[in-house]
């Protein structure tokens, strides 16, 4: 991809991008364990649970119900199945 083509699809991503698909985004080199698999889309699966499991929700219990059985259980099996099929693709 060209620079330009970088530029463009970083600034779709600044305008369209949830503001946890950005906060996953930031945490992806600074999450505990990043520093073993960096560039990878394990990185990114474990941002994303990473995310999912401490940062969202309102206290340790809704955050546990939901990564067990609500939302953000949807969301990490989205995330493991996005890091598959790149990983099968690369």
């Amino acid at each position: 991809m060209s620079p330009k083509g970088i530029a463009e699809s970083i600034e779709t991503f600044d305008k369209e991008a949830s503001r946890n698909a950005k906060r996953a985004f930031e945490i992806v080199d600074i999450q505990p364990g990043a520093d073993l698999h960096p560039g990878t889309m394990w990185n990114a699966f474990n941002a994303v649970t990473y995310m999912t499991d401490h940062e969202l929700g309102r206290s340790q219990d809704s955050r546990l119900a939901s990564a067990w059985y609500g939302l953000n259980k949807v969301k990490k099996v989205k995330a493991l199945e996005s890091a598959l099929e790149f990983a099968q693709a690369a």
